[in-house]
């Protein structure tokens, strides 16, 4: 992540193998997803250094399916898209 200075920050989830950082809201609450060994997309949201995850209900946990983060709002809302097993992808809003 880039910050308006021009700053470099590495945002790592634990354990995951890739992280994709989204949004940053304006209060600096950042939202995202991480991908895990068995390449299934989970939600984050939090600031940097402390994350949490979360899946939405029904997301699937198969390859390339799950919940993917698109935007969090000032009160960190967070809107995404959410793959089924089924391979359906739905619209998610989760509230703060």
């Amino acid at each position: 992540m880039r910050s308006p200075h021009g700053q470099i920050t590495t945002i790592a989830y634990p354990e995951a193998w890739g992280t994709v950082p989204q949004n940053v809201s304006r209060a600096g609450t950042i939202t995202g997803l991480y991908i895990d060994q068995r390449f299934v997309a989970h939600g984050f949201v939090g600031l940097r250094g402390s994350l949490a995850g979360f899946d939405v209900p029904g997301g699937g946990t198969s390859f390339q399916e799950g919940t993917s983060p698109v935007f969090n709002d000032p009160s960190n809302g967070v809107v995404g898209r959410a793959v089924d097993s089924q391979r359906v992808g739905r619209a998610f809003l989760r509230e703060p």
